[in-house]
């Protein structure tokens, strides 16, 4: 492996990578003593290598910094930082650059061969896997440039010393950085190179290689803005006098009518049902003069859905709570508990939810808080005023057949649920009428049913929708 490197800065890239490989596979282990015993220059006499098993028998002493920390304010100062190699490049034997990703944030490291950084850690670095867990100490310094592929742009790193404390194998199922693309992002390089084919994730693969999955910087932002919707609930409501519950999961019979229940058996005492709703338990904690409760827990259901997102388990945020005069009260505390979470999420966790935009673009809640009310009249009313205004300029533009096929469909639905003899059926849509109606359908649909509001007791999700935006105009 030595002579193969020698020769490796001469020859094709493939052997040169392989070399650089090599060199990683064949180092001698470093005992983690080399990093406790540093120089006077603050860095240790061993400046690569991997490190032997940690085994919790040395304190080190060293202190850590993480890459969100990392500013330019810190300039001219070495660092410690313990990541995953994101990614890396070798632009020459002796120039190497490498990305550092802990969590969803991201810094680029430069190590240059010369004075007392030999060729050979150049090469070492080059030849680390990526998602390789290291250790590297490194002084900040401020680019010409801000590197745009970085979180932390306004920032670089001169390795000083650069050490593996858990390889990972050279070829992955996937790669983060090919799981971290948007479709956008796919499509774009695509369409600009055509004979470029991209990666593409398949979900199987990201499913069966969860662990590597969840690394990219908008499913870590997903985890952590899961978790901070549940500190958000519990920390308002437990400000507002309520008191956590922990109910029963495993119960004598179902919670909720119907057959969709998991079954099981329960030892000796017979069959048992995992819970569906802690619904029986909260009302039980109200009438224990507690008054108000709530609780954050699992919920199953045995939902046997056609579609691929099932609601057979899922955390549920639940409260009960008694009040004096008005179920007003209650929506007081509804109002108030999503504009706390909503707030706080904007203002708390900004960078997470731009993580999630760049690979799954999205539009901004819009929300007042409080929360605006309406009485069912008014939102009927609402919508039907702006249904019947929505209809003659959409009627100008769509061809008759389109029309006339969606009014019997929403009429028909209607005359339906009024248990009254439908229209006779239409005449079939050819395959060409159908494609040309499918970005109007659900509109049309939405706009007809909300001119029709008379003949409608309940609101669809679409007519839901269209009254948020109505509000917010």
């Amino acid at each position: 492996a030595a002579s193969e490197y020698l020769g490796a800065y001469k020859a094709p890239h493939a052997r040169a990578n392989r070399a650089r490989r090599a060199l990683c596979s064949v180092a001698q282990p470093v005992s983690m003593s080399v990093v406790a015993d540093l120089g006077p220059n603050g860095v240790p006499s061993t400046r690569f290598g991997q490190f032997v098993r940690i085994q919790s028998q040395l304190h080190t002493g060293r202190k850590w910094t993480e890459v969100h920390e990392i500013n330019a304010g810190m300039a001219g100062t070495l660092v410690w930082v313990r990541a995953r190699k994101y990614q890396g490049r070798a632009s020459s034997k002796k120039l190497c650059f490498v990305t550092l990703r802990q969590q969803f944030s991201t810094v680029q490291c430069v190590v240059a061969a010369g004075g007392e950084i030999p060729v050979e850690m150049s090469q070492f670095v080059a030849g680390v896997p990526n998602e390789s867990v290291v250790d590297v100490l490194a002084k900040v310094s401020v680019p010409g440039q801000p590197i745009s592929g970085c979180t932390q742009s306004d920032v670089e790193l001169t390795v000083e010393a650069f050490f593996v404390v858990s390889k990972s194998e050279p070829k992955l199922p996937l790669q983060v950085l090919d799981a971290s693309r948007s479709q956008q992002e796919i499509d774009e390089a695509e369409q600009k190179d055509p004979t470029k084919k991209m990666v593409r994730i398949a979900i199987d693969t990201r499913l069966d290689n969860r662990m590597i999955d969840l690394r990219t910087p908008a499913n870590q932002s997903i985890m952590k803005i899961n978790g901070a919707v549940g500190q958000f609930f519990r920390e308002f409501l437990t400000q507002q006098g309520f008191t956590e519950i922990h109910s029963p999961k495993i119960i004598a019979g179902a919670s909720e009518g119907g057959a969709a229940v998991f079954k099981l058996n329960y030892m000796r005492l017979g069959p048992a049902c995992l819970a569906q709703s802690p619904q029986l338990y909260k009302q039980m904690g109200v009438c224990t003069d507690l008054r108000k409760v709530f609780e954050v827990g699992p919920v199953f259901r045995a939902e046997n859905s056609t579609t691929n997102r099932h609601l057979c388990e899922y955390t549920g945020l639940d409260y009960e709570m008694a009040f004096q005069d008005h179920y007003s009260e209650v929506l007081d505390v509804t109002s108030g508990l999503f504009g706390h979470i909503f707030d706080n999420l904007k203002e708390k966790l900004g960078p997470e939810l731009e993580a999630i935009r760049r690979q799954y673009p999205f539009e901004d809640l819009l929300y007042t808080n409080p929360m605006k009310r309406l009485t069912h009249k008014e939102a009927v009313d609402m919508l039907h005023d702006w249904g019947t205004k929505a209809m003659p300029p959409l009627r100008k533009e769509t061809p008759a057949w389109m029309i006339e096929y969606l009014e019997d469909h929403v009429m028909r639905e209607s005359l339906e649920s009024d248990e009254e003899e439908p229209p006779q059926t239409l005449t079939p849509l050819t395959d060409e009428q159908r494609k040309e109606m499918g970005p109007y359908k659900d509109k049309w649909v939405t706009v007809l049913q909300c001119a029709k509001m008379g003949y409608m007791d309940d609101f669809t999700t679409p007519q839901e929708k269209q009254l948020g935006r109505i509000m917010h105009d």
